[in-house]
């Protein structure tokens, strides 16, 4: 889910992090019961996809109507692959080795002011390059969030109670929604969210779609279980430091 969205670039945020999410069942008894249905299916959904091996991911951020950043992820267990461009033609490439504790990093210059915070002076010598960055540089774990599936799956999360839908259609598939507050998250704000739910089979994330007033940011997931090659780039040099 995008590391490095403009809303929730948050450390890009630590690579191996535990599934994270709190869900508060209502006080009311069939309120409760609701809740806890809808917890249920909550965990079950989010332990199905940390587990899953491999998934493809798409991610559109829009503000006030207008899509500003658009991403394509393929994330495993330990590594995964990052394809993201932003309003005005920003664009990145991420490669992520967990276990290595190693990343490659390549993006256009607008990428490496935009979305890295790079000067134009590096953006220029840098652009379009590929840059190796280590647990020593102070970006990595921004970079680094997000590219494992334990990291992507931990910012799934509700605060207070949880609601669960009949069963409706999501692209083609059968799917319970779960409704509820999510919590602000490192400067992104709060916002009114929806998990779509597979309702039948295995249960795993289809959809996920966050709003407030101004901003909205939805991730669509398919081909679980696939298996993505990655490979490690050639030449790469060293990402500067700040």
């Amino acid at each position: 889910m995008r590391p490095i969205s403009v809303l929730r670039r948050t450390s890009r945020l630590a690579l191996g992090t535990a599934v994270l999410f709190a869900v508060i069942g209502a006080a009311v008894s069939d309120a409760h019961a609701t809740t806890a249905s809808a917890r249920a299916l909550l965990h079950t959904a989010l332990h199905n996809a940390t587990t899953s091996g491999w998934v493809h991911e798409s991610v559109q951020v829009k503000q006030k109507g207008v899509a500003v950043q658009d991403a394509q992820d393929d994330i495993g267990t330990h590594e995964g692959l990052q394809f993201v461009s932003s309003l005005g033609g920003g664009e990145s490439e991420v490669i992520a080795f967990d276990q290595l504790q190693t990343l490659y990093v390549r993006a256009n210059t607008l990428g490496l002011t935009a979305i890295y915070s790079l000067s134009s002076a590096d953006a220029t010598t840098y652009a379009n390059e590929w840059m190796t960055v280590t647990p020593s540089n102070s970006e990595y774990g921004s970079i680094a969030y997000a590219t494992t599936l334990a990291s992507d799956f931990g910012q799934v999360r509700f605060s207070g109670a949880v609601s669960e839908s009949g069963v409706v259609t999501v692209a083609g598939r059968r799917v319970r929604a779960l409704k509820g507050t999510v919590p602000p998250l490192d400067g992104a704000p709060r916002f009114v969210g929806t998990l779509y739910v597979t309702a039948t089979g295995r249960p795993l994330p289809v959809k996920f779609v966050e709003r407030d007033a101004n901003a909205s940011v939805t991730v669509s997931w398919t081909a679980w279980g696939h298996h993505y090659v990655l490979h490690t780039p050639t030449g790469a040099v060293a990402f500067p430091t700040s």
